[in-house]
């Protein structure tokens, strides 16, 4: 509406073309709405059970995987090889599992095989801070489909999960 006042028309102009800037503004947020929408239900989460009986590194682990990794992951905590059995066979959707080795009550290898066993697919990583060469790859050979020595490694950890997840 234009007025003869020109004083008037200019504040018209300016309402005219703040609402305008609002209206973009809110069609934009509806934009990333439906986006974030979309990318979330694209998105797998991934859900990775870390078997850790070491309440530190567990820590050390859940803080990389949560601060420092851009991968939609759920993480699950096991304080030894049965209560690792025990989760596996409570989830089905398992995406990975970092295995410590030494553990109390039933080590890694033990847990490994097991899951192995019934779950042939399942990536596993082994993780200790004391094995050799020849016990790596004993480990690897034998229960696990890779490993990582301790202390880990943030950025070799990264890689092994996008390489195991099949993630690029």
């Amino acid at each position: 509406m234009i007025k003869k006042n020109d004083n008037m028309e200019s504040i018209e102009a300016k309402n005219t073309i703040n609402n305008n800037n609002v209206n973009c503004l809110m069609n934009t947020n509806i934009i990333t709405q439906n986006e974030m929408q979309q990318h979330s239900t694209i998105d797998k989460k991934h859900k990775i059970l870390i078997a850790e009986d070491d309440d530190i590194n567990y820590l050390f682990l859940e803080t990389i995987l949560n601060d420092f990794c851009d991968l939609n992951l759920s993480l699950i905590h096991a304080k030894n090889g049965k209560e690792a059995l025990d989760i596996f066979h409570s989830q089905e959707d398992l995406s990975l599992v970092l295995m410590d080795i030494k553990m109390p009550v039933m080590n890694g290898c033990v847990a490994s095989k097991e899951i192995k066993h019934d779950k042939p697919d399942l990536p596993i990583i082994a993780q200790s801070a004391y094995a050799d060469g020849a016990e790596k790859a004993m480990i690897i050979e034998s229960c696990c489909d890779d490993f990582i020595q301790k202390p880990i490694d943030k950025d070799n950890l990264i890689i092994l999960l996008r390489k195991h997840l099949k993630l690029n």
